[in-house]
């Protein structure tokens, strides 16, 4: 894919390489474990969709998004100002 987008003028690759995805909810066992790693290592699913959105509609400077406490951080900002603004 980055190779295709070094070819197009009108594409971008942005690879995603998130950490361990837990429920919105966080209501299973496995989501717990995923809470007990905290942010550097697990990420809830809203916050990786509407980051991953973020980044299709706004561009990203990196190639390639794997610091996952960061896309937390993005996740919830953009969360955040859904929230807010409705």
């Amino acid at each position: 894919m980055l190779e295709f987008a070094r070819n197009e003028e009108f594409w971008k690759t942005v690879i995603v390489k998130s950490g361990f995805v837990v429920s919105k909810e966080g209501n299973s066992m496995r989501d717990m474990v995923g809470y007990v790693a905290g942010t550097k290592k697990s990420i809830r699913v809203d916050e990786l969709a509407v980051g991953m959105i973020d980044v299709a509609i706004n561009g990203s400077e990196d190639e390639t998004l794997e610091d996952n406490e960061a896309m937390v951080k993005r996740g919830r900002r953009v969360l955040n100002g859904i929230l807010i603004t409705k």
